[in-house]
């Protein structure tokens, strides 16, 4: 990825000049609003207020896979499903309230077994009409009864006619012409490229145009926007564009010419159902929320939204489906760019409900352009006071390809509201830093306008401060065809003492998950791949990935991925499971670069050498692998499932990889890569149990000199040479990247300085993370340990107490089943002279905690990370501070 190689920040360009919008609709079907509600205040989420959108099928194909490219959108009330080959005939339903649709979560979504098929059962066939006219009515100079205007209707996209392409890749690459500009939690955004308008009459050419489809969805609505111009000639006599779907209708006549160079918009506005609120008001209950007209208007009557010196009254965006509060280039004291950012941007929002009696959540969507880092953040919703997090989901979506727009921050939220009130909320953005340590951070970030728009699928960007990325996923393959573990880059390394701080660095690309072969010896390619954010940040991140691998479905993966707040370096978490649903061959003939549970390299672009490669257990060293200098056969495996014997964490080191092409800009320094296996188990339907992970090595490229660079396979021993149905495999690893020598790290954390002063470019610094954060820890009462690192309690009682033997680095710790958010404090249990207990609090300006909200058990999570380096044996306490 060329662009993110260089400094993002880009000019801006000049925005393409959009029409305005009018929309006309008659009542829609929606969804009984729940009953009035006799609280005074809102939950911060409702467990129903959720979305989803994937590829029915696999976003990249084997030739020969003929199945059908469907996009799919599921949310807690409704679904609604795409066929790109014809646009005409739209799947939609809305999950009975009666049956136990609407019991499934944003988690259980993730999991067929308790999604079950709702997706084929409550769905049925609907035409979308999207029909155009060209030439306007009403026209004075035109006698209407005797002139006829040729009419045209969308069918289908050029995500499907480059399925006819003859040649491979443009058939692979097809759905790059759906871009994906936002998912996420809360909205999901597509755009199909290249639509087809047949005209009506039979054996007529079809219209000569640029059009686009703009798809956004809500939780509880949806908008679908129309976006076409002539791709030659203007139409002089302008346009009528009808669209319909169920019964929602709009109408949109243009009564002057459009030209090539802007778009004329039309967007049809669905609300499914009114509002996800606690509430009703009786004046609302006539409203057709689909009919409104003046641009900015709102199907929410009553509502007003602002945001504080910025923006007076934000608009409702159909487009968007929501409120918009657009801000450029906002007012900042500090600097912006590759630098320490410790500042926040901060946005008071203010709510205005005059309704009498409806509490509802208010969709808004804060548009940053000109963030003070792109690379890495994360938005919060704050308590306007207090300044702490509420809990309250923001999706992040953000973009540094796409130049006409530059690099920008889409955050979408919903704010709950109550009646005949006014609430103000801070959003706030935190950068580099949180508190005193680098930010955690997991986005979605958007490929459009990236290498010529080629990709545009599911891309997965973490970052630890605000210094470039640190982790990055193409878990459709919708950029690479082999990997799902892309850019790998490291945390506060420098070239030497006057190397350039809080750059981007190199650390080693490409890894993979599971890598296995069909009857031909073909990649299983992931299908049917859905995400959900837990927590995108700042001191620990969890996001779910759920899918199938293979046309048929052999294998399902359900795979948790995590990165952490810290200032020492990089480390990124996988816990892996793959569930056979049938038989998966498992050998080197079926994958001729060895099959893998889990792969550490990729792609040989950045021409790294591998002279040596170090394993070991908890105990320490087992080996060091000398690489050959002669006789070495690229795309060849020379070790072969060797067993890494011992007790784990196991490990494997790349300390000595050098980098033979490294990147071309003077600010990009280099780090090495490392793996940590916390936990290994492979267990067969037929009773054998594997515990300890074997690897292989495989030569990924052999250069000039004779060196070469070497892949890392984990793979169960050689006698597994196919997994049967019922056969499961789970795996926890610790990805890290680290510096060469003391001088390259730029932190503040001196522990790790000593440790790489004494031990540079050392495997000892990969067992020093295996055997220090392979801790004890004892929950002295209050709660139950759910994950050990990083550590996870589940709370069951006001107060938590626990003992942690050891640790390295800021360990994360997150206390999850908590009755709320407020007055929470850690504190570090000590004892004085004359053994009586003294309780310190961590400070929340230099240490804060981050909060998330769980609708499904009306419970908050709150995490923090705690200083572990050089001490032992440290009793905590988690309790209210005051009522």
């Amino acid at each position: 990825k060329e662009e993110e190689k260089a400094d993002p920040h880009k000019e801006e360009e000049e925005e393409e000049e959009i029409s305005p919008v009018t929309v006309v609709g008659t009542k829609p079907p929606q969804v009984k609003p729940p009953p009035p509600s006799k609280k005074k205040s809102l939950p911060p989420w409702l467990a129903q207020q959720y979305g989803h959108a994937y590829w029915k099928n696999s976003w990249r194909k084997h030739q020969g896979d003929n199945s059908p490219d469907v996009l799919c959108f599921e949310t807690g009330l409704y679904g609604l499903t795409f066929d790109m080959k014809d646009l005409t005939k739209v799947n939609f339903g809305i999950f009975d309230d009666d049956e136990d649709d609407n019991d499934i979560s944003y988690m259980d979504v993730l999991h067929r077994e308790k999604q079950g098929n709702r997706m084929e059962t409550a769905l049925a066939e609907d035409p979308l009409l999207i029909q155009v006219q060209l030439g306007t009515a009403g026209d004075e100079n035109e006698d209407q009864e005797n002139t006829q205007h040729t009419t045209y209707r969308v069918q289908t996209c050029l995500s499907h006619l480059e399925r006819t392409n003859r040649r491979q890749r443009n058939r692979q690459i097809r759905l790059s012409h759906a871009r994906l500009w936002e998912a996420g939690q809360i909205v999901q955004h597509y755009e199909l490229m290249g639509l087809v308008l047949k005209n009506t009459e039979p054996g007529q050419p079809n219209l000569e145009c640029d059009g686009q489809l703009d798809i956004v969805i809500w939780p509880n609505a949806f908008a679908i926007t129309l976006k076409l111009k002539p791709s030659g000639q203007p139409w002089l006599k302008g346009m009528t564009v009808n669209m319909s779907f169920q019964s929602w209708s709009t109408t949109r006549t243009i009564a002057t010419p459009v030209e090539s160079t802007t778009p004329g918009v039309t967007t049809l506005y669905c609300n499914v159902i009114e509002d996800a609120s606690s509430g009703s008001d009786d004046e609302q209950e006539s409203k057709d929320s689909s009919n409104f007209g003046a641009e900015g208007d709102s199907p929410m009557e009553g509502i007003g939204v602002k945001i504080e010196d910025y923006v007076p009254k934000c608009p409702f965006d159909e487009i968007f489906g929501c409120f918009v509060g657009e801000i450029k280039n906002p007012k900042r004291t500090f600097r912006t760019g590759y630098t320490d950012i410790r500042d926040y941007d901060k946005f008071q929002v203010v709510i205005t409900n005059t309704a009498k009696n409806r509490a509802t959540y208010v969709p808004f969507l804060l548009n940053l352009i000109s963030p003070a880092n792109v690379t890495g953040l994360v938005v919060m919703v704050c308590d306007a006071e207090t300044q702490k997090p509420l809990g309250i989901p923001i999706q992040v979506s953000k973009n540094w390809h796409y130049r006409p727009i530059g690099n920008y921050v889409r955050a979408y939220t919903l704010l709950p509201s109550l009646p005949q009130s006014t609430t103000t909320y801070t959003i706030q953005i935190v950068y580099a830093f949180y508190g005193s340590l680098p930010s955690a951070s997991h986005s979605n970030l958007s490929l459009v306008g990236w290498n010529n728009d080629t990709a545009n699928g599911r891309w997965e960007q973490m970052a630890i401060g605000s210094f470039g990325e640190t982790f990055c996923m193409d878990v459709e393959f919708s950029a690479t065809p082999a990997n799902a573990i892309t850019d790998v880059r490291g945390l506060m390394i420098r070239k030497g003492l006057k190397g350039r701080k809080y750059r981007w660095t190199n650390g080693g690309w490409g890894g993979d998950w599971l890598h296995a072969g069909d009857s031909r010896r073909q990649k299983l390619l992931s299908t049917e791949v859905k995400v959900a954010t837990i927590s995108p940040g700042p001191c620990l991140t969890e996001v779910h990935y759920a899918g199938y691998y293979g046309a048929q479905r052999p294998v399902a993966f359900k795979n948790i991925v995590r990165t952490l707040r810290t200032d020492d370096y990089m480390r990124t978490f996988l816990d892996l499971e793959y569930n056979f649903l049938a038989t998966v061959p498992f050998t080197d003939i079926s994958m001729a670069d060895g099959p893998n549970l889990f792969r550490v390299g990729g792609s040989g672009w950045e021409g790294m050498r591998v002279p040596s490669i170090a394993y070991g257990n908890g105990d320490g060293l087992i080996d060091e692998y000398q690489t050959p200098r002669s006789g070495l056969r690229q795309k060849s495996l020379i070790v072969k499932r060797m067993e890494l014997t011992g007790p784990g964490p196991w490990w494997i080191a790349y300390n000595g990889m050098q980098f033979i092409e490294p990147n071309k800009s003077p600010n990009i320094s280099d780090g090495w890569k490392a793996l940590v296996i916390r936990s290994f188990d492979v267990q067969t339907a037929s009773g054998k149990q594997y515990i300890n992970p074997c690897i292989s090595f495989y030569v990924r490229q052999v250069f000039n000199d004779g060196t070469a660079n070497l892949d890392v396979l984990l793979t169960p021993p050689a006698e597994v040479r196919k997994f049967e149905k019922g056969d499961v495999a789970k795996l926890s690893v610790e990805w890290l990247v680290l510096p060469y020598v003391a001088d390259d790290y730029y932190g503040p954390n001196e522990s790790f300085r000593t440790h790489m002063t004494q031990h540079p470019n050392s495997w000892e610094t990969v067992l020093r993370e295996a055997q220090g954060n392979n801790y004890d820890v004892t929950v002295v009462e209050g709660g139950t340990v759910k994950h050990t690192y990083p550590l996870i309690i589940d709370a069951t009682a006001p107060m938590v107490r626990f003992k942690l033997n050891k640790g390295v680095g800021a360990v994360p710790v997150r206390f999850d089943g908590l009755d709320s958010a407020e007055n929470y404090t850690l504190f570090e249990v000590s004892l004085d002279e004359e053994g009586n207990e003294t309780l310190v609090a961590l400070d929340f300006t230099s240490n804060p905690h981050q909060t998330n909200y769980s609708p499904e058990t009306s419970t908050y999570s709150i995490a923090f990370n705690i200083p572990m380096d050089g001490r032992e044996n440290m009793e905590w306490i988690l309790k209210k501070t005051k009522n």
